[in-house]
């Protein structure tokens, strides 16, 4: 007795996946997307320009008379610090420091004597026939005398603290986007400040004074600068501030 073929088990049914099948599409046929062209508008730019680096450096660039300038040039000004310009730096700083210490700066200046003068002239009416008080008139006399010296003494101690620093020497003063740094040519230190860490700046007709806080400061005279090197480090210093207070 002939049978047919014996039905497949069920196991080895071939079946139809339903699951869709990944095509893929040409990229020449694919439609062009915002990105790119974006992308080809950047390859452009940068074509323009001399490659992707020169592009950045365009961007850090400060339109200026002289043409283009990028942030990260550097500045070298080099001088030999005087006790006149110690004296204006500090008298700055006391000026637009607290009350305390402007109080201190007035008696040195114009307080001092103004009281010295006024105590003097109580010390002779202390000492008039009918109000004879020799003792009274006599301390009276004195506090004036110290009162009105101030200004000397002021400068005194500032020639003092000038020389104790030994700060008649060379200084070379570089400046740059990433800060300030202070180099004494003959003692070979160097003091480097970023510009985060300078709190104001000031300007006078003589002086550029930076302060790295209100007790210290550093002075950079306008003589040894031409105006062009002023209107640079004047410039450098703005944005370089700015900069610095944003990060």
């Amino acid at each position: 007795m002939t049978t047919g073929p014996e039905p497949k088990p069920e196991s080895t049914w071939e079946t139809k996946s339903e699951a869709p099948s990944l095509e893929f599409q040409d990229t020449a046929e694919r439609p062009e997307s915002a990105l790119d062209r974006l992308r080809g508008l950047m390859r452009e730019e940068f074509a323009e320009y001399g490659g992707g680096e020169a592009f950045l450096k365009w961007l850090r660039t400060d339109p200026g008379d002289d043409g283009p300038r990028e942030w990260g040039t550097t500045m070298e000004i080099r001088y030999t610090l005087t006790i006149k310009d110690y004296s204006a730096g500090n008298s700055l700083m006391l000026r637009n420091s607290g009350f305390g210490r402007r109080l201190g700066y007035w008696q040195a200046t114009w307080l001092g004597p103004l009281m010295g003068v006024w105590l003097f002239c109580v010390g002779f009416v202390l000492i008039y026939p009918k109000l004879a008080d020799p003792w009274m008139a006599a301390v009276v006399f004195v506090v004036g005398l110290v009162a009105f010296s101030a200004p000397l003494r002021y400068r005194r101690l500032l020639r003092k603290r000038f020389a104790m620093q030994k700060l008649d020497t060379e200084l070379l003063v570089t400046a740059s986007s990433a800060g300030i740094e202070v180099k004494r040519e003959s003692r070979d230190a160097e003091t480097r400040y970023g510009w985060s860490a300078i709190e104001k700046q000031m300007e006078t007709e003589e002086l550029f004074v930076l302060f790295p806080n209100m007790v210290q400061f550093l002075p950079i005279p306008k003589r040894v600068m031409t105006p062009e090197q002023q209107q640079e480090f004047r410039g450098l210093i703005a944005a370089s501030m700015a900069i610095g207070v944003s990060r």
